[in-house]
């Protein structure tokens, strides 16, 4: 999601040898997110720019001694996969890599830099008051206190975007009771009351010795929380209207929802119905569904996406447990259709837009092409 957005209007320059600390005020920070997650940070330069950001750190304010200082919980931003400093030139809009962060919610932001080479011209715009602060010397972009006597000033500079992606809640496995179908028994019984595999093996009608091979387990993976070890995707859970209040856990414990529609090419099967699931994209930048069709209640299996969006794109769609991924060009407005590599079992898609998607985009899940040839 993205927390800040600048239109930076003008050029601020002579920052070559310079330690530059802006402050993002909390009302500049919208939405506020709480808990941890990945975060990551766009600058622009000047076509003057000929130099080096030689590290970008980004963390919560403690205003208590001076207002540019970190509260140390500070991270690291990286560059290009991992390095520490960035040579820049010309007229850029950069944005480092995704890195893990704690956001504390209702906390002012402080991104911290330093630059060196022949000519540092970032692009600005006025801001509130005291948010550039500045000082030449030595490396300090990683000090919680920096030392020095700073000057400041109301021009916000480098910083033109900063967007975070909460960790994701895996939702609970929830394993059918017996061997039946899932329309015709609703009951469900505890997790915990058979091991993992057994409980696959009931649910998908496979034997143990199928589900033991290491291609069944990739495909089951997704069905089994923790979604993975170690630090979490980058994704968001993608829920459907999401009632006010709830947030974290909660939020993902909401179903996707089927919906039933006049098929197109199911003329000749005794129900001309098709299933379509709606899945929440606007205002998003990144969104996983992940969900086992016994849980939805239908028949495997959805075999595209169509998606509708007004900006935001080019947009890569990605079969999780496969790997098999394709991109849908175009910034938009955009109405495709893309067919998909699709799991027998259950839903393990990402589906990610360059930008954020923008407002009225639309997505839907789809077991047939919902237009004719």
């Amino acid at each position: 999601m993205n927390l800040v957005t600048k239109v930076l209007t003008g050029n601020n320059g002579g920052f070559t040898g310079f330690n530059n600390r802006l402050i993002i005020d909390v009302a500049s920070i919208t939405p506020q997110p709480s808990g941890p997650g990945l975060i990551s940070v766009t600058i622009q330069s000047a076509g003057t720019q000929n130099g080096v950001c030689d590290g970008l750190v980004i963390g919560h304010q403690d205003p208590t001694l001076q207002p540019y200082n970190f509260d140390g919980g500070q991270v690291r931003e990286t560059f290009d996969n991992g390095n520490n400093s960035k040579a820049i030139v010309g007229a850029q809009t950069i944005t480092t890599d995704q890195v893990p962060f704690n956001f504390v919610q209702g906390k002012a932001l402080v991104v911290s830099t330093h630059w060196s080479g022949a000519t540092d011209t970032g692009r600005f715009v006025a801001g509130p008051a005291g948010c550039n602060n500045f000082f030449s010397g030595a490396d300090q972009v990683m000090a919680t206190a920096p030392t020095g006597a700073w000057s400041n000033d109301g021009s916000w500079t480098w910083t033109a975007s900063v967007d975070f992606i909460p960790n994701p809640v895996p939702p609970p496995v929830i394993i059918q009771s017996d061997h039946a179908s899932a329309e015709l028994q609703p009951g469900y019984s505890s997790p915990g009351a058979q091991p993992p595999l057994a409980a696959l093996a009931s649910l998908f009608k496979v034997s143990l010795p199928l589900l033991n091979t290491p291609l069944a387990r990739k495909n089951l993976a997704f069905l089994q929380p923790p979604l993975q070890s170690g630090t979490p995707p980058a994704m968001t859970q993608a829920v459907l209207a999401v009632p006010a209040g709830l947030t974290g856990r909660a939020q993902n414990l909401l179903p996707y929802v089927p919906m039933r529609v006049l098929g197109v090419i199911s003329l000749d099967r005794d129900d001309p119905g098709s299933w379509v699931i709606p899945v929440a994209i606007a205002g998003l930048k990144t969104i996983t569904v992940r969900v086992a069709y016994k849980d939805l209640r239908i028949e495997p299996g959805m075999r595209g996406l169509m998606l509708q969006y007004p900006s935001g794109g080019p947009v890569t769609v990605t079969c999780n447990a496969t790997g098999m991924s394709l991109t849908v060009l175009g910034g938009g407005p955009i109405s495709s259709w893309v067919p998909l590599y699709m799991l027998e079992d259950g839903i393990d898609l990402t589906i990610a837009a360059t930008g954020t998607f923008g407002a009225g985009s639309t997505a839907l899940l789809v077991d047939e092409f919902q237009t004719w040839p």
